[in-house]
């Protein structure tokens, strides 16, 4: 699909191509639940390796309230909820990333499923590191 596309492109550094082929994926796909959630993760992906936080966050959030309406929770379907962890935690929403990081660990017990085990552990790493890749984050884990 064009999503797919647009996140190998990005994953392989083609950020301009990337960004051009998730945006119109995003546009093309409204229509149709399944593939527009699909479409917002993968633009989400896109503008995170872009570096650009708010708007991945933006599209994370139509991902994931669409998959709700859907009534997609398998977290084997939703692997970018972890890259949605990070986002928070490069915008400094320390806080809300742990509150999905929680839910994530909690989805991921229930259902028992690799991936989502997978997509679970790296949310909650995520959180309990210490915040050097992300400077403006707070955490009081990690104060002096």
């Amino acid at each position: 699909t064009f999503a797919e596309l647009a996140w190998l492109r990005a994953a392989r550094g083609q950020l301009d191509q990337a960004w051009a082929g998730a945006t119109a994926n995003v546009e093309l796909t409204k229509a149709t639940p399944i593939w527009h959630f699909h479409a917002q993760a993968r633009a989400g992906f896109v503008a995170m390796v872009r570096g650009q936080f708010d708007l991945a966050l933006r599209h994370f959030e139509v991902a994931s309230g669409v998959a709700e309406e859907i009534g997609l929770r398998d977290l084997a379907a939703l692997p970018f909820r972890d890259d949605m962890v990070e986002v928070l935690l490069a915008l400094g929403h320390t806080e809300r990333a742990e509150r999905e990081a929680a839910v994530l660990a909690e989805r991921a017990a229930h259902a028992q499923r690799p991936r989502g085990l997978v997509v679970a552990a790296r949310a909650s790493a995520l959180v309990a590191a210490p915040p050097v890749m992300y400077p403006g984050r707070a955490s009081a884990r990690w104060s002096l």
